[in-house]
């Protein structure tokens, strides 16, 4: 079988738009009849900035430089290579979604979120701000919800399923602030006060740009958690997208 050494993955950006790129090159290999061997990934935002980061969150392949020199000199191949102003990206999972879900369900057997209740129905809310927020006429500003959409969402959810006992799961991306929430315009609001009906089970957990330390962690805690929850809160964002696809993978 030929391969598809696959190196026009996006650089430095976040795992929604990376993700959506992978795919695209995955869903080629499959419709090409080519073993896929992609290079190794290396995100935006403070994300697997060493190592395999992201292919062992998601349970992706892992191919050494070693491995990738011994097709290129052993066997035929076709070579995609890297380039900085074009990465193609398809949201279609059409053929990649059942071998997404497989190997990210193999990566997470036997593990589980800490953040998820056992005796409550667990509701996740992921709030996209970062970069779109802080930024004036961002050409992505359409993306934004107000927070008065999440809590609306929220109550609309636990009205029309009878829920009567939940934990609330909270994510939002931070640029310029720190432990809060911002509204479209960047400004900072306080959790308390935006969710100040919900507060009895609720677990924040921000992950800020300006704090590559705190990002890794509460990003990909975040995303397991959203994955295997009952419901899921989003907006129109890559990261959110992402979710979606892997939602409740088994």
């Amino acid at each position: 079988m030929k391969h598809l050494l696959y190196d026009n993955l996006v650089r430095g950006a976040g795992l929604g738009h990376l993700m959506n790129c992978y795919n695209y090159g995955l869903d080629y290999s499959i419709r090409e009849d080519m073993q896929w061997v992609p290079i190794r990934i290396k995100c935006g935002h403070h994300l697997g900035s060493g190592g395999h980061v992201i292919e062992n969150e998601l349970g992706l392949p892992i191919f050494e430089d070693s491995y990738r020199e011994n097709i290129k000199k052993n066997h035929k191949y076709e070579h995609k290579e890297y380039n900085p102003k074009y990465s193609p990206t398809s949201e279609s999972t059409e053929l990649t979604g059942k071998i997404l879900k497989d190997w990210y369900a193999t990566s997470r057997k036997g593990l589980s979120s800490k953040f998820l209740s056992q005796d409550k129905v667990n509701i996740c809310i992921s709030i996209r701000r970062g970069d779109i927020s802080a930024t004036p006429n961002h050409s992505m500003r359409n993306r934004l919800r107000p927070l008065s959409y999440y809590t609306n969402m929220l109550n609309e959810i636990i009205k029309e399923n009878g829920v009567s006992k939940y934990r609330i799961i909270l994510s939002t991306d931070l640029r310029g602030h720190r432990d809060c929430l911002v509204d479209m315009d960047n400004q900072p609001h306080s959790v308390e006060k935006i969710f100040k009906n919900h507060l009895d089970d609720l677990i924040f957990l921000p992950f800020c740009e300006d704090d590559p330390d705190s990002n890794e962690y509460h990003t990909f805690d975040f995303f397991h958690t959203a994955i295997a929850s009952d419901f899921f809160i989003g907006s129109n964002s890559g990261f959110s997208h992402i979710i979606e696809n892997y939602y409740r993978s088994k």
